[in-house]
């Protein structure tokens, strides 16, 4: 490894944006490894520096590179839920849809690998999935939620949901009432 490319890596595990980006208009290649053969990239991403994400994108980095186990930067963003490192990577063009080829997640994306660490972490997975796969989501949280509420009678949540989509069904506002109970 050239002496700049591990001055690239040093200054992208500190956060150093102005040193990445100087390296690389110097020849540093922004694709350099660490001694273990983690892109610069994977690094930055699992440390949560969305700023050295950035400054390697405008450098031309592989945003694609795995590191020793077959996983990409995406996917380690997504693991440790740094979501402003997977905006920095999917802005940039960071494949969505690769799968992992190493034994710790081998086969599964950024999204699989970020539901199954974070359930929590939403945003992440948001930011992820498709805009199609987003609006399904969305979709069939918002048909549980009316379901629970229709068979619990919750007149407040139907009378709530009205002029939004049940089932792919459009419900007009006030359109949604329940039955007198006998």
């Amino acid at each position: 490894m050239f002496k700049e490319d591990r001055e690239l890596v040093a200054a992208v595990k500190v956060g150093d944006n102005v040193e990445v980006m100087r390296l690389g208009e110097e020849g540093a290649s922004p694709d350099a490894k660490n001694s273990i053969g983690e892109p610069a990239v994977y690094l930055a991403a699992c440390k949560g520096r969305a700023g050295a994400v950035s400054a390697l994108v405008r450098l031309g980095a592989d945003l694609d590179a795995t590191d020793g186990i077959g996983t990409t930067a995406l996917m380690e963003a997504a693991y440790w839920g740094k979501v402003e490192c997977v905006r920095a990577l999917l802005a940039g063009g960071a494949d969505r849809t690769f799968r992992a080829t190493g034994d710790t997640a081998r086969g599964k994306t950024a999204l699989e690998i970020a539901e199954k660490k974070y359930s929590g972490k939403t945003e992440v997975a948001a930011l992820l999935r498709s805009p199609a796969e987003q609006a399904a989501f969305e979709q069939a949280a918002l048909d549980g939620q009316l379901h629970d509420a229709a068979r619990n009678g919750d007149a407040a949540t139907l009378g709530h949901a009205s002029g939004r989509q049940w089932g792919g069904l459009s419900l007009p506002a006030g359109s949604l009432a329940l039955a007198p109970s006998a």
